[in-house]
């Protein structure tokens, strides 16, 4: 099994089913690798745009809880904080005590969340990693479930545009930690389940 506090981008690039074999098979030791960059931008996220975090949270592609964690240090309650990863069950459970849903990027734009809605949803170091034939219903689907998308990523991908039912209300970059944090708002293209 692959370490994942190294080479994690390397280790789903060397394997031959590419991300989601590598997540499958270390989904139960996964952890990210830059947890405390997640954490420290995840603190802003809830002071700059609290109307994100005023409600119910999703927590999309969890990992072993990297975001939740940090909502919770930042004064989110546990209980307003949902989860999902295909992965990363074992992992989420053990690090925050209690489970998740299993979706996948499949699912969310299969429907899954339909008849939730949420003040935000959160993803951290995962939705550039959903195919890029997916993506638009993928955001679509979010964006008729919240107001709000924070996207915690170390690079620019994913690139997300008003075709995809979100308008980008802020990018902060934060060189020394080498992460971008992006509040998008949904702009009305789909009609949400709120």
């Amino acid at each position: 099994m692959a370490k994942t506090g190294e080479g994690v981008r390397d280790g789903y690039s060397a394997h031959p089913e590419g991300a989601d074999g590598w997540y499958r098979d270390n989904g139960a030791s996964y952890r990210n690798p830059h947890e405390d960059a997640v954490g420290d931008v995840l603190a802003l996220a809830v002071k700059w745009w609290p109307l994100a975090f005023a409600g119910q949270v999703l927590d999309l592609s969890c990992g072993s809880g990297e975001a939740t964690l940090a909502l919770r240090a930042a004064g989110v309650s546990a209980e307003r904080i949902d989860a999902c990863d295909p992965y990363t069950q074992e992992a989420f459970a053990a690090r925050v005590g209690r489970s998740l849903q299993p979706w996948s990027f499949a699912d969310i734009a299969a429907g899954a969340l339909i008849g939730h809605t949420y003040s935000g949803i959160v993803c951290s170091y995962a939705l550039h990693l959903c195919e890029p034939s997916r993506l638009a219903g993928v955001c679509l689907a979010l964006a008729a479930a919240s107001p709000a998308l924070v996207i915690v990523t170390p690079h620019k991908r994913p690139e997300i545009g008003p075709e995809f039912g979100w308008d980008l209300i802020d990018d902060h970059r934060d060189i020394s930690l080498r992460v971008r944090l992006r509040l998008y708002e949904a702009n009305g293209l789909v009609a949400a389940d709120r």
